[in-house]
């Protein structure tokens, strides 16, 4: 049901503090990142579907070669308002201290919205039915825990479900297998919280966030955690359980076609600094049918029907939409819910500039 978590991996360096990207300081290279190109947001004033942005703009660093992460393969007219390109921009010298370098001085060039390192050590918990072996996976893949057997064994995805997900968030790229996730480099943590029958207790779900959130502070914190499960606006236990964790965590915003508002206002709200709720869209760019919605509810939504991904049993395949399934695969990407005067859900790039990972 959720499909935020995707480029939210790109730029989420989570730790215990969240901070803007222009506090960077020379203690930072203590910090994983990649260090041959920085992420970089511009202002909505200079960017355009698929415009080309010249090293030149970029005064005072050397720039081997720019990719834009924003371009969409079809010609679009027009733009929303709030529309920001995202650029990786890679150096001529890599190094730690040329990135640090880059980024304080990219966050002064004009024009420039944000700029800070690519995190690639983020690890992603994914509440679901387990995460099978898979070779395109199994390279970001780690031993999590199964909340609904108590035990380690994680990997026996009988639905599918839970590798799907994965794959859209972390399968490995450039490889000539299968798909290409969001984050090429993330870390997958399966917290299986399915029983035999592949559902879901709130229980499990809480005991899964706990148990994150006791990592958190250590080498195995868990900084995001992707949960495309349904209940959102109505499972007050994991709400509160979410108020606890230090992480950020993504939530489906459910497949009933339901306005989230109206749960809410029977339940209370849900809106936690730290909550993403996520709707779904079709590769029309308008809102799935399936989707739940709700003005005051719904922070983002994302591609959520018929993605393909990896399973258990292929290196690659779709998923039809049904009740199952859904937006519950729109968690992995983010993109905010901006409506264009043509009533067209526009795929907007959250910016990267709120979340960075921080002692």
């Amino acid at each position: 049901m959720m499909l935020f978590i995707v480029i939210g991996v790109v730029f989420l360096c989570l730790q215990s503090v969240y901070v803007y990207a222009e506090e960077i300081v020379e203690k930072d290279i203590q910090y994983e990142f990649a260090i041959d190109s920085v992420l970089v947001v511009m202002d909505e004033e200079v960017s355009d579907i698929n415009k080309v942005h010249s090293a030149s703009y970029f005064t005072e660093i050397e720039i081997s070669d720019i990719k834009d992460l924003t371009k969409k393969e079809r010609n679009k007219t027009s733009k929303n308002s709030d529309f920001r390109q995202i650029l990786q921009i890679f150096l001529k010298k890599p190094s730690k201290e040329n990135v640090l370098q880059a980024v304080n001085r990219l966050n002064e060039i004009e024009g420039v919205y944000s700029a800070e390192p690519n995190c690639n050590e983020v690890r992603v918990g994914i509440i679901d039915t387990g995460i099978a072996n898979h070779s395109d996976l199994n390279s970001n893949l780690i031993t999590g825990w199964d909340f609904f057997n108590n035990n380690n064994v994680t990997t026996d995805d009988t639905h599918s479900h839970g590798t799907h997900v994965a794959g859209t968030i972390g399968a490995v790229g450039n490889n000539n297998i299968g798909v290409t996730g969001i984050n090429w480099n993330v870390t997958l943590v399966p917290l299986q919280a399915a029983n035999t029958e592949n559902r879901f207790y709130e229980s499990d779900a809480v005991e899964a966030i706990l148990w994150a959130e006791e990592k958190w502070g250590t080498a195995e914190q868990i900084d995001i955690i992707n949960y495309s499960v349904g209940g959102f606006g109505e499972r007050t236990a994991v709400r509160e359980a979410v108020r606890n964790y230090h992480g950020l965590f993504i939530w489906s915003a459910g497949n009933d076609s339901k306005n989230v508002d109206t749960l809410v206002s029977i339940n209370g709200s849900f809106d936690l600094p730290n909550l993403v709720s996520v709707g779904s869209l079709t590769s029309l760019e308008t809102r799935s049918d399936f989707s739940n919605y709700g003005v005051n509810s719904v922070n983002i939504y994302a591609p959520g029907s018929n993605i393909l991904s990896t399973t258990p049993t292929s290196l690659c395949s779709g998923i039809v939409r049904d009740t199952r399934w859904g937006e519950r695969l729109a968690c992995e990407c983010i993109w905010s819910n901006q409506e264009n005067e043509d009533g067209v859900w526009e795929w907007v790039p959250v910016s990267a500039r709120r979340w960075r990972r921080r002692t």
